[in-house]
């Protein structure tokens, strides 16, 4: 079965009784989904689960565990089924991990009950029933799985998140320019790696300017342009177009500037940025999961009319790192 390379991927996680559910699963999503069952050589020989999450998790969009009901358990005289505690301690790993929003839970119903640890009984799971054959009794958390699935690849931010997102950045215009004095048009983005992308760019998902401006946002490659640079260095990047080569470099002797000084940009896209804008600052923002640590910037672009050198200042530099953290948080990372 061919499985398109934009698919949303989902790991799925079972107790070993569970494998004919987590494989009956697999057959129902697919080719909407592209799903890795955990025994298909997910998890590496002599590491711990965390470590293969941690080392696997940035290739997956979310993860599921299907908590058959295995073990019996005895509280205050009545007893109930309940699933083993390694797959509750993986739900707890893959929220960790992926974020509650795409870490799922399918849950086994039976006439007896099941048991579920307290704490994450107020969450929304996906219940199943035990039927023969397994599909019939999949079919309705299969249909759900899809459409939740679905909503991964309307962007890499969700509703929510988009929401907090252009809050933050609505907040921000105001104390950047407050801070720095600019009275010109001052942008503030937001770009996220997008790593399922050949070849891998930066995406815009979110912005604020003071005035306002055409949506379109083109995407940049990994050393392509300031943002680009911010993701090839992982580290803040600066680009003045007042002062030294950036404002007054003609074509002859911009070609033969070091690449390091070019911060990613051809002549053309120099000429356009320095025409339109005084200064553009990149600030990375980074997350534990990712093994290389990056995972998109924020970066801020000031008009022609602001002083030479604003988005360096402190006191400006303080808000752009501040946007960059707190997007971290929003994208649980």
């Amino acid at each position: 079965m061919r499985i398109d390379r934009r698919a949303p991927r989902l790991l799925i996680a079972s107790s070993t009784e569970g494998l004919e559910h987590a494989g009956a699963l697999k057959r129902l999503l697919e080719p909407k989904l592209d799903t890795k069952i955990w025994d298909e050589g997910f998890f590496n020989a002599g590491e711990f689960a965390l470590e293969s999450l941690e080392e696997h998790s940035r290739d997956y969009d979310g993860a599921l565990v299907i908590a058959t009901a295995d073990d019996r358990v005895a509280s205050r005289s009545s007893e109930s089924a309940a699933p083993r505690d390694n797959l509750i301690f993986e739900f707890g790993l893959f929220v960790a991990v992926f974020g509650r929003r795409r870490a799922l839970l399918l849950v086994e119903e039976r006439e007896m009950g099941v048991t579920i640890p307290s704490d994450i009984n107020g969450l929304t799971y996906l219940p199943f029933t035990r039927t023969d054959p397994v599909e019939d009794g999949l079919k309705v958390a299969a249909d759900a799985l899809r459409r939740r699935a679905a909503q991964w690849q309307e962007g890499p931010l969700d509703q929510e998140q988009q929401h907090l997102v252009e809050s933050l950045l609505g907040l921000s215009i105001p104390e950047l320019q407050d801070r720095g004095e600019i009275t010109s048009d001052l942008g503030l983005h937001v770009y996220l790696a997008d790593k399922r992308a050949d070849p891998e760019q930066l995406i815009r998902v979110a912005r604020a300017r003071l005035r306002p401006k055409s949506s379109k946002a083109r995407p940049f490659l990994y050393g392509e342009g300031v943002v680009g640079t911010c993701w090839s260095r992982q580290e803040v990047v600066f680009a003045d177009f007042s002062q030294g080569p950036l404002h007054d470099a003609d074509r002859k002797i911009w070609d033969a500037l070091p690449a390091d000084e070019k911060l990613g940009m051809d002549w053309e896209l120099l000429e356009a940025s320095r025409k339109r804008y005084s200064g553009i600052a990149a600030v990375p923002v980074t997350s534990f999961r990712d093994e290389t640590g990056f995972v998109g910037c924020v970066a801020c672009n000031v008009g022609k009319s602001s002083p030479s050198g604003v988005l360096e200042e402190e006191a400006v530099e303080r808000v752009l790192y501040f946007v960059a953290e707190t997007m971290r948080v929003v994208l649980g990372h």
